[in-house]
């Protein structure tokens, strides 16, 4: 394993949690195969994943298999949360670095964690959303005014924006090189960076090119 995927793994304590399940993932993932509601909905988005990374590219190939299977015995492991296009998107970005089954703890350990707070954003009533909706809805306008003005002549809701815009954001509008950056700093550091990165990946996406083409382009931004 890469220094990174260590580094991971030791900030998510995925070794422990791995060692007191060893058979979680192996018999999610045969459940998952068998009955998930979620098979097509995962399958479709394989092919909209990391789509120009290596690794991802290949319909059907080894790593976009591994995360269909992780994805799929994630939404049996914890049904509350299911599944989500957000998700994928994560799942990827650990298997860059770490082992199937491991991508699988990371994820299952960043969604359960209090410190990351990540399944706030798929509860109806997460705080974590809602503190990123008031910080866009407040900071973002007088820190960047002209981001706000094409959000306005386009129509598009900042406040609607955060999880899907920043996940999809993150991993799809920037450098992937960045987007690990701002990944390790998040595990490092947990939720207290989220509004942080929020506001990186604004300023980003606004000097790469107008709100207007990125948010038209994003499934988390929404008219």
């Amino acid at each position: 394993m890469n220094i990174r995927g260590q580094v991971w793994s030791v900030l998510l304590n995925i070794q422990e949690v791995k060692s007191k399940n060893p058979r979680t993932y192996k018999v999610m993932k045969e459940k998952g195969k068998r009955s998930s509601e979620h098979i097509h909905q995962i399958d479709v988005d394989m092919s909209r994943t990391l789509r120009n990374h290596i690794f991802f590219r290949d319909r059907y190939g080894t790593k976009q298999r591994e995360l269909f299977y992780i994805l799929l015995a994630y939404s049996e492991y914890n049904p509350e949360v299911g599944y989500c296009r957000d998700l994928s998107h994560i799942a990827a970005l650990f298997l860059l670095y770490l082992p199937e089954e491991d991508a699988f703890w990371a994820l299952v350990q960043l969604l359960a964690r209090e410190r990351h707070s990540l399944q706030g954003f798929h509860s109806p009533n997460g705080g974590t959303v809602q503190g990123l909706q008031d910080h866009q809805e407040h900071v973002v306008p007088t820190s960047q005014p002209k981001t706000m003005w094409h959000l306005d002549k386009e129509g598009l809701c900042v406040q609607d924006s955060s999880l899907g815009w920043l996940l999809q954001t993150l991993n799809d509008g920037i450098s992937l090189g960045l987007t690990l950056r701002l990944w390790d700093v998040y595990l490092l550091e947990g939720e207290q960076v989220l509004m942080l990165i929020t506001s990186i990946a604004f300023k980003v996406q606004r000097s790469k090119s107008t709100c207007a083409q990125w948010g038209l382009g994003s499934p988390g931004v929404r008219r």
